[in-house]
């Protein structure tokens, strides 16, 4: 740091979120050991292989909504299927559109499509989620998936 940005010379060549910036290292600090004491990594791993769980036995219970549900702990990635044209302005593109829009407008839960892949929805649940948020997400994912289906299937 000092070789390449410190004199008044070179200070302001170049800015970053690193540099010489002691609150923010000490919270990085002290959230590396409150996952390490808490074992967040296998809390995550056991949350995420339930919810993950209560998603594909959704998915199977309405069939012709998701291509893939997968993940690993609470990241988790849901590829839809585009809706038959004549809904597709009702729904969008795809269906992560129209549940994704539910889960925000109806049930406050923050999903988000991702960027790459509009087809695609996420849950990206804090690490210390409870299990009971899990299963109001998975109650609220249901009744979106069972709105769509039963809207397209009849």
């Amino acid at each position: 740091y000092e070789a390449a940005y410190g004199s008044v010379e070179t200070c302001f060549h170049h800015t970053a979120t690193y540099q010489e910036n002691g609150i923010s290292a000490a919270a990085g600090l002290a959230s590396l050991e409150y996952i390490l004491e808490h074992d967040l990594i296998s809390a995550a791993a056991e949350k995420g292989e339930y919810f993950i769980g209560e998603l594909k036995r959704i998915g199977e219970k309405y069939p012709g909504i998701f291509k893939e549900i997968r993940g690993k702990g609470l990241m988790i990635g849901l590829e839809t299927y585009e809706p038959p044209e004549a809904y597709k302005l009702q729904f969008g593109d795809y269906y992560a559109d129209a549940i994704n829009n539910d889960l925000v407008d109806i049930y406050r839960i923050q999903a988000n499509n991702t960027i790459n892949n509009p087809a695609v929805f996420r849950f990206l649940p804090p690490l210390t989620i409870r299990k009971e948020d899990l299963d109001y997400v998975a109650d609220a994912f249901e009744k979106s998936v069972k709105k769509i289906y039963e809207t397209v299937n009849g």
